[in-house]
């Protein structure tokens, strides 16, 4: 594989024919929904096309299942059931989703060669959740399941808190830098937290180098947070912790800008993102890759769904 060291979980390699690996982020999931799910991985796979999980895009969607009141509830579930439908596997055996590592892993395994201890333990837990949905949707009241939907809603709000606190160490250091210097900060801020997790002690050349090996890997992140931090220091007033702005919900982008990259591929087949946020877009075609995000719309059309 080239670019991103990424593993298929749920089947040892790919199908036979496969010449397209696609990821939905969330808003593609809850655009599809349920009821479509099925006919386009059908028609995915009679045109080659595979589709991944991300971890991320089933974290994000279990988050509302954790309080019946949420206004996203109902979608949702729709858009968490439809996703593992979508990504079933297709070997012929019960054994769950194609999924993604989680990025965390993928980052790591690209800068020290191992990966966090409990990730794929975590991913595994998320693909049960998803599978959970698809077989008892709209009927989720099991105990456990619920006990996990909210652990899974406090580690997403944990994790938009730590973001809005990485956005203001970050702007605290520059002021108004260019788009280049924006990603040199946020790159090495990232390499720093990657080792953090798995124990790594690095000095100062070893984080630049490997602060390198991210921005030329997967750019297209960096160039979404280096647009970010302009828009931010661009405001008469930042207020990062201002909860119309949701500024925390970027770290969801960040992650799944980690599917994007020139050479981002399983073997001979391309990966691509189906997505419609103009930010990541924006992103993608700033960092060279723009071909590589595509719309639910174009994407139904090219396998004849419409």
């Amino acid at each position: 594989m080239t670019g991103p060291n990424t593993a298929i979980k749920g089947q040892a390699q790919l199908p036979p024919g496969t010449t397209r690996i696609v990821t939905f982020d969330t808003n593609a999931y809850r655009r599809l929904g349920r009821n479509k799910a099925k006919a386009l991985r059908q028609r995915e796979r009679e045109a080659g096309v595979l589709a991944l999980a991300s971890p991320i895009v089933i974290q994000e969607l279990a988050a509302h299942l954790a309080d019946q009141s949420d206004p996203d509830y109902k979608y949702c579930m729709g858009a968490l059931a439809g996703l593992a439908e979508h990504t079933w596997s297709p070997s012929g055996q019960d054994i769950g989703l194609c999924l993604h590592p989680d990025t965390r892993s993928t980052m790591c395994r690209q800068l020290f060669g191992v990966i966090p201890p409990d990730a794929e333990q975590r991913v595994k837990d998320l693909s049960t959740l998803a599978v959970y949905v698809k077989d008892n949707a709209p009927t989720i009241n099991d105990p456990r399941a619920v006990g996990n939907f909210r652990r899974c809603a406090a580690f997403v709000e944990e994790q938009e808190k730590q973001w809005v606190k990485m956005m203001r160490d970050v702007l605290a250091q520059n002021t108004a830098p260019s788009v280049d210097v924006w990603i040199q900060g946020v790159t090495t801020l990232t390499v720093i937290n990657q080792a953090l997790l798995i124990g790594h002690k690095l000095d100062v050349a070893d984080i630049q180098q490997k602060a390198k090996i991210l921005t030329n890997v997967f750019p297209v992140p960096f160039h979404l947070v280096a647009t970010l931090m302009q828009r931010v220091t661009a405001m008469a007033k930042p207020a990062l912790d201002d909860p119309k702005k949701k500024w925390g919900n970027y770290v969801w982008d960040f992650h799944i800008c980690f599917y994007v990259g020139a050479s981002h591929a399983i073997g001979d087949a391309k990966m691509y993102l189906v997505a419609g946020d103009k930010q990541i877009v924006k992103a993608a075609a700033a960092a060279g890759c723009g071909d590589r995000v595509i719309s639910i719309e174009d994407h139904m059309k090219s396998v004849g769904l419409s």
